[in-house]
């Protein structure tokens, strides 16, 4: 499981935060605190949730505060993965009024981006759980924030498919286009890849998958069965069962067909939804009253 420590928070999600810090706060600075506000005021607030769900970032939401003023005093409430209800305390955030009011947006975007990654996860895994499927991610992710988004999916009972090009060797439609067909590609493999990298194919038809076992002979670790039916996604467990290859489905599943296709006997499910189209958890900032 990816585990955001303090070196990966410094080298990864520190520099993301301090890019929408400068998006956000602009050449100018937050010009109506700055008019409105003393550079000395304190203030207290608390991050709420406004509606159900799982929630995730709370330490990149604590981080984008620090990123500004790290004497800001931060109480985390709830921690990552916990399920929360509408109006619960996420986080109580004290010092400093205009270094509270500069990060709010950030911190409350990331937080609820991330929850609503997780709360998605979650729900597509509630409806599986009497399976041995697990739902996993795509990399249909906006660019830059792979690492938050991967991280969401695990926290919300999810798996991760790979980071990038560079952690898998996997075979889609256009590189059998381009090479000639599922042999061709084994045989180009069989003597450049190194013995660290894993091979998964993707297919689309039961014709592929019976090439694929022909050919394969322990050269293939994982199948990505693409826009199949739930009929030939069954067929194609029994045609690789022996062959201990793992099974992927993949391509256009959803919250009302897949425990259908989680029944085929598949070991992943991934699903692209799970981080371009997620909806956003509604979390916000209010400050205490005196």
């Amino acid at each position: 499981m990816i585990v955001l420590s303090d070196a990966l928070m410094k080298l990864e999600v520190e520099p993301f935060l301090r890019d929408a810090l400068r998006e956000d706060i602009g050449r100018g600075g937050d010009i109506t605190s700055d008019l409105l506000i003393s550079d000395k005021q304190i203030s207290g607030a608390y991050i709420r949730s406004r509606v159900p769900g799982v929630v995730a970032g709370m330490e990149v939401a604590k981080r984008t505060f620090h990123m500004i003023d790290n004497s800001i005093d931060i109480d985390i409430k709830v921690s990552d993965g916990e399920q929360v209800r509408a109006g619960d305390d996420l986080m109580y955030v004290h010092g400093n009024t205009k270094v509270i009011l500069a990060a709010e947006r950030v911190s409350l975007n990331v937080l609820g981006y991330m929850s609503g990654i997780a709360t998605a996860t979650y729900d597509m895994m509630s409806l599986i759980r009497h399976t041995a499927a697990k739902v996993s991610c795509t990399r249909k992710i906006f660019p830059m924030g792979r690492l938050l988004a991967k991280y969401a999916v695990r926290v919300g009972g999810g798996g991760n498919h790979r980071f990038g090009l560079d952690n898998m060797i996997l075979i889609k439609d256009n590189h059998l286009e381009a090479v000639g067909g599922v042999l061709q590609a084994f045989e180009k493999l069989e003597n450049l890849r190194g013995h660290v990298f894993k091979v998964a194919m993707e297919v689309n038809s039961l014709e592929q998958v019976s090439e694929l076992v022909r050919h394969a002979k322990g050269r293939c670790h994982h199948i990505m069965l693409d826009n199949m039916s739930v009929y030939d996604m069954r067929e194609a467990v029994k045609k690789v069962c022996e062959c201990s290859i793992v099974t992927e489905a993949t391509g256009g599943i959803h919250k009302d067909s897949i425990v259908e296709v989680a029944e085929t006997g598949v070991d992943y499910i991934s699903i692209g939804k799970l981080t371009h189209s997620a909806p956003v958890m509604d979390v916000g900032l209010d400050f205490c009253v005196n």
